[in-house]
């Protein structure tokens, strides 16, 4: 055996060893310490739920021990059962509405590494969690929903458009969005109107009128962004995006040429 072989093989043998000690504890074992062990035991039941995950090993009955602590005052708890969730998402069918609940409410953790993994765990919940994500969006009440949470909940909707997972029923709302004065919240949305757009195959009038309204918007990135959302929405907004090159402002008029010269 060459000497390069040996060394692959050895460090095979030290991996498979090392994965197989850190999954010594049976997952009903680690729930118990969850539910009933003392705060060092909870944390390390919850650090190895969050590596299971990690490593493929999702089990949804942890999703309810780990969910009775992702409100901890202790932050290395917090992050971790968030890392836990997050990736265990991807095998819940049908969240509970306790579930939804936790995780809207912990989207505002003030901590971005709690606040994070909750937007990826929604995003993965898919059409179930977006009702909770535009209820958020909805709020005009800033003492009930901050800016700061606002923008998680577009985030979470970004990473379900990114994933494949467009929700038409989005779209009153994002254009909505798209009136506020806040210009990170108008890109964030703008990006979101040019993905789920893919989706859309009729669009309402309402909806086509916003866009080429938006085409006057005088920042090139979301400018550029309603180009793409009118495109993508392809041969049903053609004969408006000509009355555009007709009747438009000129910002307007340079936007729908550029629709109609990407659309395939």
């Amino acid at each position: 055996m060459s000497r390069s072989l040996l060394l692959a093989t050895l460090a095979q043998i030290w991996l498979v060893g090392t994965v197989s000690a850190q999954f010594s504890t049976p997952v009903p074992e680690l729930i118990r310490m969850l539910n009933e062990g003392n705060p060092s035991a909870q944390f390390e039941a919850a650090k190895q739920l969050r590596d299971h995950a990690q490593c493929g090993k999702r089990f949804a009955e942890v999703v309810a021990p780990l969910l009775r602590h992702l409100d901890s005052r202790d932050l290395k708890m917090r992050r971790t059962v968030a890392d836990a969730l997050r990736e265990t998402m991807f095998v819940v069918q049908s969240p509970p509405a306790d579930l939804l609940k936790r995780l809207r409410q912990s989207l505002s953790d003030k901590d971005d590494l709690v606040a994070i993994p909750v937007a990826y765990a929604l995003s993965y919940l898919g059409r179930s969690a977006v009702p909770t994500l535009l209820d958020i969006l909805s709020e005009k009440d800033p003492t009930k929903v901050d800016r700061r949470t606002r923008l998680y909940a577009l985030r979470s909707l970004a990473y379900s458009f990114s994933r494949g997972k467009r929700h038409v029923e989005s779209v009153p709302c994002l254009l909505s969005l798209m009136k506020s004065d806040d210009p990170e919240i108008r890109s964030m949305t703008a990006w979101g109107l040019a993905s789920v757009s893919f989706a859309v195959k009729a669009p309402s009038k309402k909806m086509v009128q916003a866009l080429l309204d938006l085409l006057n918007d005088p920042t090139s990135k979301i400018h550029g962004c309603i180009v793409d959302a009118l495109c993508n929405l392809d041969k049903p907004v053609i004969p408006d995006l000509i009355r555009i090159l007709d009747r438009g402002t000129n910002r307007q008029k340079a936007g729908a040429a550029a629709a109609i010269g990407k659309m395939n």
